[in-house]
């Protein structure tokens, strides 16, 4: 009986008191798990070097606090089988956390630290309770809109995380000019093209960030490496990749026209042959350096608005329907044309343009130049044709997503 009324007590506590006890037991739960995921690597890349400091492109909503540090790296390929593999640069600790972005000093370095070289918050630093000043030319980041976005600025798809750069809008003359080079008969007439403002990706759709949005690879150059273009996909291919990620965000992303494509490739429609105006060997994998193979994404130098491997790497799918003679047809000043076939539309027309260029059959425009081509092809008005429907290894794309989040 003593055993009984001993037991008893014990019993209608744990009753009266079962809610709160697993409330806490819940809540301390959360905590660690907090805690383990605040730990683990959280990875971006470098925006702004200014001396010792760095902007990088994330903050506080992947959870970076003042005080934490990280390690600044890059990638090679290394062996026969061209593995990837990262080159330590550098350690920084973050001194400014802001919602997007945070500012980090750089603690030590063996080489040089770069725009666009990778980022990893490796663990926490002593914890900083007091403000500290922000470093000279770093100011924190304003609402992104139209009258405060810089041309270049960075920012990344909540998804995949792949990088874009703000592409001011403006009127250009499009098509061979003196500057171009060589030109063939499909990059003439010169005529005045103007594009709204947008978001261009920094690289070409990579094999990883392919796989992790569709689940499977179709690249031929599979040894090349996660981080080498994703080559062998169709035009439709393209679209749906671009579809897929709108729903999983949000935003809009599509093909470029080719007057935006063009217009990012002369950063901004400047007089520029290549892209960035460098030489060939400066920006561009092409027939003489790349060895047969397309390379990692983001190792040559990038134009004036932070895009790499314009020139290039491999090809590049564009939205408009190809014709020899498109140029031609350009009639005054274009406001963000798309040739569908016939004659030009505004692609910001309403979202039946995607609909009608879906229904047309025939090549579609391609741009850029590729690891198998000589310099002539990496010009930034050459233009070639493609058909929709085939895959090839020397063929992928990049993305736009349009300014505004629908």
């Amino acid at each position: 009986m003593n055993h009984v009324r001993w037991y008893k007590p014990i019993y209608v506590m744990n009753g009266r008191y079962a809610k709160t006890f697993f409330y806490f037991l819940l809540v301390g739960c959360l905590v660690v798990c907090a805690a383990l995921q605040t730990y683990a690597g959280v990875k971006g890349e470098i925006t702004s070097v200014e001396k010792e400091s760095i902007l990088i492109d994330i903050g506080t909503e992947a959870g970076i606090k003042i005080g934490d540090q990280g390690n600044v790296y890059y990638t090679v390929l290394v062996g026969a089988e061209r593995e990837a593999q990262s080159i330590y640069v550098a350690r920084f600790t973050i001194t400014g956390a802001f919602k997007t972005s945070s500012v980090a000093k750089i603690e030590e370095a063996q080489g040089e630290v770069k725009v666009g070289y990778a980022i990893e918050v490796t663990g926490k630093g002593k914890q900083v309770t007091t403000k500290k000043p922000l470093p000279k030319k770093v100011v924190k980041p304003k609402k992104t809109t139209k009258s405060t976005l810089q041309p270049g600025q960075v920012w990344r798809d909540p998804h995949l995380r792949m990088s874009f750069a703000w592409v001011p809008g403006g009127c250009f003359y499009m098509g061979c000019g003196d500057w171009s080079g060589d030109c063939g008969s499909a990059e003439r007439p010169l005529h005045r093209v103007c594009v709204n403002g947008f978001w261009m990706a920094r690289h070409e759709v990579t094999q990883d960030q392919w796989k992790r949005l569709m689940g499977y690879s179709p690249s031929d150059f599979r040894q090349c490496g996660s981080q080498c273009p994703v080559e062998n996909v169709t035009w439709n291919d393209a679209l749906e990749f671009a579809l897929k990620l709108s729903s999983k965000t949000g935003y809009t992303f599509r093909l470029p026209t080719e007057a935006e494509w063009e217009y990012a490739c002369r950063s901004g429609g400047n007089n520029q042959q290549y892209a960035g105006g460098g030489t060939p060997n400066t920006v561009a994998w092409y027939k003489d350096n790349a060895g047969r193979t397309p390379h990692h994404v983001g190792r040559k130098s990038p134009n004036g608005l932070g895009l790499y491997d314009m020139s290039g790497n491999v090809w590049e799918w564009c939205l408009d329907v190809y014709d020899k003679k498109a140029y031609g047809k350009a009639i005054g000043t274009l406001q963000n044309p798309v040739f569908i076939g016939a004659k030009y539309a505004d692609i910001y027309d309403g979202d039946s343009i995607l609909r009608i260029l879906q229904g047309i059959s025939g090549y579609r425009s391609v741009r850029g130049g590729s690891w198998g081509n000589t310099a002539d092809f990496l010009r930034c008005s050459a233009r070639i044709k493609g058909d929709p429907n085939k895959g090839r290894d020397w063929l992928g794309f990049r993305l736009v997503r349009e300014e505004i989040k629908k």
